[in-house]
């Protein structure tokens, strides 16, 4: 059957209402079946450093400190003394190690007093090199939440320091993923004392570069330190608005 008009109501206002009100459906169902909406979810995260330096202890009382926090140094440069207890059979004499800069510098931070006992995992120094290269932010991605995480995926960081409903959050991008789970005895050598990794067994490893050193707010400068916590909201999820809605009958039709 051929329709030549569309169907008339003794009503004009009202046939034009209901023209309306079906092309408002019509435009919904295809949006509805079009766009794609992002479910997100916080995971913990650290920033890092890749310039910054952590010079341990080799077992051993601090005999001497040649720098201060702040102070620039240079590559082969004398950090610290230590003096440790050499004994076998034959030799019970005292042994010096000398710590040097492993790059042109500056201190960040001393952890050693002249007399202190350094345990070989004990950080004493901390050097970042002067090449200012970008922060990093490291994070523990579950691995239920580690299928929708691509390279170059853009993420929101929060930061404890700067609570994110006053201070708003920080740009990242992700630079890379691990492809293999991660344990906590290895996470622990690779990020030393971070605490994010506490109980990381069967977790991934992801690192995002973070967009900036420091931002403005109030007209001051606040600068992104490593060693910094907080939360990155990322992408756990993909799905269109007619999904969304209809998920639970789907779900029940796919079981």
């Amino acid at each position: 059957m051929e329709v030549r008009q569309l169907p008339l109501f003794r009503d004009i206002g009202w046939r034009w209402l209901a023209y309306a009100a079906s092309a408002i459906v019509i435009t919904m169902v295809i949006l509805a079946s079009s766009l794609k909406v992002e479910f997100r979810r916080d995971v913990a995260c650290e920033v890092v450093s890749p310039s910054m330096h952590r010079i341990h202890g080799e077992g051993g009382w601090v005999s001497d400190i040649y720098v201060d926090a702040g102070q620039s140094v240079k590559k082969g440069e004398k950090l610290l003394a230590l003096r440790s207890k050499f004994s076998d059979s034959a030799d019970t004499s005292d042994r010096a190690t000398t710590m040097l800069a492993p790059k042109d510098g500056v201190v960040l931070f001393v952890n050693a007093r002249k007399g202190q006992f350094l345990q070989q995992n004990d950080t004493a120094i901390v050097v970042e090199e002067a090449s200012r290269e970008p922060l990093f932010v490291v994070m523990r991605i579950p691995s239920e939440q580690r299928g929708f995480i691509r390279s170059g995926q853009q993420l929101r960081i929060k930061l404890d320091a700067f609570p994110y409903g006053r201070f708003g959050t920080r740009s990242a991008t992700v630079d890379s993923i691990s492809l293999t789970t991660i344990g906590s005895a290895a996470a622990t050598r690779m990020f030393d004392d971070s605490g994010i990794f506490s109980g990381a067994d069967g977790d991934y490893v992801a690192w995002a570069k973070l967009g900036e050193r420091s931002f403005r707010y109030g007209g001051e400068e606040l600068g992104i330190l490593p060693g910094m916590r907080g939360k990155a909201s990322v992408v756990v999820g993909r799905m269109t608005i007619a999904e969304w809605l209809f998920a639970p009958l789907l779900n029940v039709e796919r079981s």
